[in-house]
């Protein structure tokens, strides 16, 4: 749950400064906001690489949040997600369903 708000609040994040920096222009709420959720994930992203491994818990982190990019980028900002796209998006969740898994037992049993 923790990986996944880190995601979100970074994906939002992103997403309010793009809309607080459209057509040239300064937006102060929308990027004061963003700052804000932007900022939020990074402390979430703290907690959560205080308590898993960084191997697993930065990854993890890094593949939701360019899910969750792709997703709110094609409903907020009007962006095509091409079949490519969505191809990409698809393997990025694959991984981290695979590097989530629990690891398997070394040990070989008779």
């Amino acid at each position: 749950m923790l990986a996944a708000g880190t995601s979100v609040c970074s994906a939002l994040g992103i997403v309010m400064l793009k809309r607080g920096l459209e057509g040239g222009v300064v937006h102060i709420v929308p990027l004061a906001a963003g700052i804000l959720i932007y900022g939020l994930g990074i402390v979430l992203g703290m907690l959560l690489v205080g308590r898993y491994a960084l191997s697993v818990a930065y990854p993890i982190v890094v593949g939701l949040s360019l899910v969750f990019l792709a997703a709110a980028s094609a409903l907020a900002l009007g962006e095509t997600l091409s079949p490519l796209k969505l191809a990409g998006t698809a393997l990025i969740v694959l991984g981290v369903v695979l590097l989530t898994r629990p690891a398997a037992s070394s040990v070989s049993r008779p």
